[in-house]
Parts: structure tokens; C-alpha cells; sequence
């Protein structure tokens, strides 16, 4: 076991002529300690908000690797981020620009904590929702870190309209799509004063890969071109209400 909080991209160390396995943890922004090799291998890590991964400006690192000590020697390790970039990138259509307006945006399921040394993918509960971004415009444009979320492939899906948590026929559930831990962005928007929102996943693709893997870079481009019944990435809500019987009610008296 071996430490270092100073800013050198080199670590001295003794050790005997041998076998090893080597595990190296970066930016934990403090000494684990000596733990034992199965600990050291089950190592996770959690948050309580996005901010955490970028503490002191850094991202956790690691690596696992087997090392054959024969004498004096240098090693060279490379270190693997543990969490991805997401850019997201949306605009309104030229056609419904003065019509639609972008009210909200928001990374929502992304995990709560991530295992280091094997693929991290969250249990039922495991995930949270990034802060809501408030705004009233035609583009927006941001970056999130997020830990990885490797929640597996749904080859049944071919069609990006498909491409969400439940596809409703006949006001009923007929077949959940994406994973319950898949990470998407929500957007709100405001067209002629009716709301509407968009569910995009993220993933390896538009369609059936909802895996978002450590060390590696996304760009999501999003482009509003309207609202189509038969696509299930985007809800709204209509209610029709009678006029009420009477002209005028009471704090606290039913309507």
C-alpha cells in the first residue's frame, strides 16, 4: 500500500521479485488505507450531487493490472476515468421557432455510486436526478459528468421512437423498453401554451444500447421538430373541464 498527495506523476515504492496484482486509485482525495485485496476489488464510490466528481477539479481514476517485479524497473500505469462526459446540444426547427420554447432541461437517473474495478451498473434505487436547469429560449447547450451506467442492450428496439421506458398502446403499458436505471436527459417545452416533454436516453446508439460507459466522451444533438403521436420520447396531457355549476367558491370548498 502506497500514498501520495503531492503533484508527481511518479511513485517510488519496495517490492519483493514476484507476481502482483495492482490496483491504483487516483483523486479519492484521501488515503484509503491498507485494505485487503477483495475490498480493494469491491472499492466503490458515492455522491450526493454532481458536483462531487469535479471536487478540487479532478475525476476518480483507477486501474487493475497484473505486474511481474524482476528487479529494479519502471512502471507505467494508465489511469481509466471512471465516469463519462455528456455534451448536450438542442435547437428548435427553423418551422416552430416563435412557437416552442426550450423551459427546462435535466439529466435525470444517473447512478449514485460506482464500482472501480468492474462494470458499474446501479440497482433499483441506485440513481438520482441532476439538478433541473430553468430557461425560456430556442437553443440550449451543456455538460454533465456522470458515473458510468452500463444497463445493457434492448435488441427489440429498431425504431428511436420506441426508445423509451414504456410504449403505450391503447392507454395501456404493453412492454418497458428501457431499462429502470437508464440515464436520459428530460426536456421541458412550452409550444402555443400547451406543455410537452421529451425523454432522450442515452446510450451506445438511437435505438436498442443504453449503456454509458466510463472513460468516454457523449454528444447529444437534440433538434425540436414537432409532436407526433407515435413517438413515445415525448408526453403531454389535455383535460377538457365542464364549466362549473356555480360562479364563485369558497378557500377549501370542493369545485
Amino acid at each position: 500500500h502506497g500514498y501520495t498527495d503531492a503533484n508527481t506523476s511518479q511513485i517510488a515504492t519496495t517490492l519483493y521479485p514476484t507476481d502482483y496484482e495492482l490496483y491504483v486509485i487516483a483523486n479519492a482525495g484521501s488515503d484509503l488505507g491498507a485494505l485487503p485485496q477483495e475490498q480493494v476489488a469491491a472499492y466503490a464510490a458515492s455522491i450526493g450531487s454532481p458536483e462531487e466528481l469535479t471536487r478540487n477539479g479532478t475525476l476518480p481514476m483507477a486501474t487493475r493490472q497484473e505486474v511481474a517485479v524482476t528487479g529494479n524497473t519502471t512502471l507505467s500505469i494508465a489511469l481509466e476515468r471512471c465516469v463519462s462526459r455528456l455534451d448536450v446540444s438542442i435547437e428548435v426547427a427553423p418551422a416552430l421557432q416563435g412557437h416552442l420554447l426550450i423551459r427546462s432541461v435535466q439529466l435525470c437517473s444517473a447512478p449514485r455510486s460506482c464500482t472501480f474495478f468492474g462494470e458499474n451498473r446501479p440497482a433499483a434505487g441506485g440513481t438520482f436526478d441532476y439538478p433541473k436547469q430553468t430557461l425560456s429560449g430556442e437553443r440550449f447547450e451543456g455538460s454533465y459528468y456522470l458515473w458510468e451506467n452500463a444497463q445493457g442492450t434492448n435488441a427489440t428496439i429498431t425504431d428511436p421512437r420506441a426508445r423509451n421506458r414504456a410504449v403505450i398502446h391503447q392507454r395501456e403499458r404493453t412492454d418497458a423498453n428501457a431499462p429502470e436505471g437508464a440515464s436520459y436527459v428530460s426536456i421541458r417545452v412550452l409550444r402555443d401554451g400547451a406543455w410537452f416533454d421529451y425523454k432522450v436516453y442515452l446510450g451506445g446508439n438511437n435505438t436498442s444500447d443504453f449503456n454509458v460507459r466510463r472513460n468516454t466522451h457523449y454528444r447529444m444533438q437534440v433538434r425540436m421538430l414537432g409532436m407526433n403521436e407515435t413517438d413515445t420520447r415525448i408526453t403531454t396531457t389535455e383535460l377538457d373541464v365542464a364549466a362549473f355549476p356555480q360562479a364563485s367558491y369558497a378557500p377549501g370548498e370542493t369545485a
